[in-house]
């Protein structure tokens, strides 16, 4: 029963078809032979199941099936067996708990035990333990020691071949020496038939035979052309994979210096920005004349655009050097969403805009979500959509679809998108291209961001816009119900905040000044 069981697991397992279900007979094989005494059905069964269990990711479990079997494997002098348990120990060990040292140990184990047997079947799994022992080598860049084991599977491998020719060569002379014995006999028992029939047999035998020894020669040929060429494609490609990984490592030292001189630069820019756009007010405030100067406003307008560029690098640089991670919560959603467009009021009455909110009965009034990005995400729309639009509207329309999706329309009448940017919007720094005024001169980044933060909650972005009639943006991201949250309410108790005092902690002088 034991015997069939192991069968049944390996049909399953070996051929990829369903590892639990091999797992399971396998299971079934160890019940049967767990109290037999060195019995090799027993150590099969263990030994695969532990395999199974690892390549499942079970490690902890796998290894438990490993441990029962190894005192009777090492004794058992079953080369195959003890080959096989210490690769399951060396997969262990290097996926599982990043042990370098056991799992090397567990390799050099395997391979003493297949040393010391010359059998075909040993030497085949020797062959599979000197590649595995490469690239394991190779994983953790021990390059020198996976080189030199690449070499030992290099040479396994043309030793296997060359004795499987050999072979080859001893099949075709035995089958020589038959047809040279089945001729004599059909000469014998011929010996009275036409003797130009017998030259002519003995004829067209010598062509056939002469047509298959070098057909045999050239085949060997092709096969001995083929094995030198795939020892120079093996160097090539050695040599191929230690120039990619030089060009790896110096591409992402490359990436890593240009986010930091990014970052750097862009926060080192905004100290002076803040100290530009702080006494430009206060100049302004104090020179009541200069108030509508076009220089001073041209002078606010441009220090104020290359603030918002340098936050946008900045924002970018963050979400691609960092993988972005949402942090749920429970929100008042109607609250925050009202929040939000009252925020825009101010950008709406500089351009004339009249900004709507249009929020379906069926929007739950407490959702789950990320609070921050979802609000980085409309402030972004929205602020394009008015920058955008003058003497208009801007609508934003939200409502859910098959109370699963939350739904965002974001929808002005504007100057519209040409189509053959609709496409490339959400790419970074694009700008299209307008004969218009300096109010419509935008980053190129912004739409980037919304993608990337809407990407970011599984979502869906979509534009659609005419030129000189408006655009229409929709997203959606996963309605997630949330619980009721307490609102809060500042000054409960009726403090005032008359006589404090401000502590300002800043390093450069002139932002103290505006500070």
């Amino acid at each position: 029963m034991g015997w069939l069981y192991n069968n049944l697991g390996g049909v399953y397992s070996y051929n990829n078809i369903d590892i639990n279900k091999g797992t399971y007979y396998f299971k079934k094989a160890f019940h049967h032979t767990k109290n037999l005494k060195n019995n090799s059905d027993f150590l099969v069964a263990a030994l695969n199941i532990g395999a199974n269990l690892i390549e499942l990711k079970q490690y902890e479990e796998g290894k438990k099936y490993l441990d029962k079997s190894k005192d009777k494997v090492l004794v058992s002098n079953e080369m195959d067996v003890i080959i096989s348990m210490y690769a399951s120990y060396s997969a262990y060990y290097d996926l599982y708990k990043n042990d370098f040292k056991n799992a090397e140990k567990a390799y050099f184990g395997a391979i003493e035990a297949g040393k010391k047997d010359n059998t075909p079947a040993i030497r085949m799994n020797l062959l599979d333990i000197y590649k595995s022992f490469a690239e394991f080598y190779k994983k953790y860049n021990k390059l020198e020691k996976s080189v030199e084991y690449y070499k030992l599977y290099i040479d396994l491998n043309s030793e296997i071949y060359n004795e499987e020719q050999k072979n080859i060569l001893q099949g075709k002379d035995q089958t020589f020496r038959l047809d040279l014995i089945n001729s004599r006999i059909e000469k014998v028992e011929q010996e009275n038939k036409d003797y130009v029939k017998k030259l002519n047999f003995n004829k067209y035998f010598i062509i056939f035979l002469t047509i298959l020894v070098f057909t045999f020669l050239t085949l060997m040929y092709f096969l001995y052309k083929n094995f030198t060429k795939n020892i120079k494609i093996n160097k090539k490609l050695k040599k191929a994979n230690i120039e990619l990984y030089n060009a790896k490592q110096k591409t992402e030292e490359i990436a890593k210096l240009k986010a930091q001189f990014m970052s750097t630069v862009s926060h080192e820019l905004r100290t002076p920005l803040y100290g530009v756009i702080g006494l430009t007010e206060i100049i302004e405030n104090e020179h009541a004349e200069l108030k509508d100067s076009k220089y001073i406003n041209s002078l606010k307008f441009s220090a104020k655009y290359l603030l918002s560029l340098i936050n946008d690098v900045l924002s970018l640089s963050k979400i691609e050097s960092e993988n972005i991670e949402l942090v749920y919560e429970d929100i008042n959603f109607k609250s925050e969403i009202e929040t939000i467009v009252n925020s825009m009021e101010v950008i709406a009455k500089q351009y004339y805009n009249v900004i709507t909110l249009d929020l379906d009965p069926d929007v739950p009034k407490y959702i789950k979500t990320d609070k921050t990005r979802l609000s980085q995400i409309l402030l972004n729309l929205l602020s394009n959509a008015l920058k955008f639009t003058k003497d208009g509207n801007v609508n934003i329309h939200i409502y859910v679809v098959n109370n699963s999706v939350l739904n965002f329309e974001i929808t002005d009448t504007g100057i519209g998108i040409p189509q053959k940017y609709i496409d490339k919007v959400f790419d970074k720094f694009v700008q299209v291209e307008r004969n218009s005024d300096e109010q419509f001169q935008g980053t190129g980044l912004g739409l980037a961001i919304v993608k990337r933060f809407v990407d970011s909650f599984d979502g869906q972005i979509h534009i659609d816009s005419e030129i000189n009639k408006g655009t229409t943006i929709r997203f959606s991201i996963p309605l997630i119900l949330g619980k009721e949250v307490e609102r809060s309410t500042s000054n409960k108790n009726g403090m005032t905040i008359d006589n404090l005092r401000v502590l300002v902690v800043e390093d450069n002088k002139v932002n103290q000044i505006v500070t």
